[in-house]
């Protein structure tokens, strides 16, 4: 599991990632994670919403501290003064953008590694 930590609104929140990520985040949100991520990587889509942002975050945060990360999005948010969604969502996008990069090519049918 690939972890990290950033502080906001003062304090420090831990962030994972795992293969299972994009399961949970469905099964959390109801959502399927690559489309909202494909929508969310276009603030000129109609269809935006920065509550994606909000949820991505929370995905990631519910990860690393399953028993202290509440239920739902709303209600860990509630513990912020402030959170800069666009800022969380970068700074989780560069550290785990490798986590979702396929590790290797599929060699054309026929073609045998040597």
């Amino acid at each position: 599991m690939k972890r990290m930590v950033l502080e906001i609104d003062g304090r420090e929140v831990a962030f994972a990632s795992n293969a299972a990520m994009p399961i949970k985040y469905r099964t959390w949100t109801g959502r399927d994670y690559y489309r909202d991520i494909a929508v969310a990587t276009d603030p000129t889509s109609p269809s935006f919403d920065i509550r994606v942002l909000y949820d991505v975050a929370w995905t990631f945060a519910r990860i690393a501290d399953p028993e202290g990360v509440p239920d739902s999005a709303e209600a860990w948010l509630e513990s912020f003064d402030t959170f800069d969604p666009l800022a969380v969502v970068t700074e989780l996008a560069k550290a785990f953008a490798e986590d979702s990069k396929q590790l290797k090519k599929p060699r054309a049918e026929g073609k045998r590694s040597k």
